[in-house]
């Protein structure tokens, strides 16, 4: 489970260089840089492959009506918690 420190510094906001506009859709959608994103996760949860992972499904092309092309892939995300005595079998 996780903390209530972990989730206050996953609800942190990012700097304004971490964000840029993406009108790539059909509406108004702000993205965040990847590596701002990773720096965040190192911090809460400790080094990609150690204290978190991820693993994503077979990338997919979605063909939309108006000729346009999306690439879609479901991401899984697990991270390490320390176990408790609740956690005990």
């Amino acid at each position: 489970m996780l903390t209530q420190g972990q989730i206050q510094a996953l609800k942190a906001p990012f700097p304004p260089e971490a964000l840029s506009n993406d009108n790539g859709r059909m509406f108004k959608l702000t993205a965040i840089r990847a590596a701002f994103v990773l720096e965040r996760l190192n911090e809460v949860f400790g080094p990609c492959g150690i204290g978190w992972r991820y693993a994503h499904s077979p990338f997919e092309e979605l063909h939309s009506d108006n000729r346009r092309v999306e690439i879609a892939t479901e991401v899984t995300f697990q991270y390490r918690f320390p176990a408790t005595n609740d956690c005990a079998g």
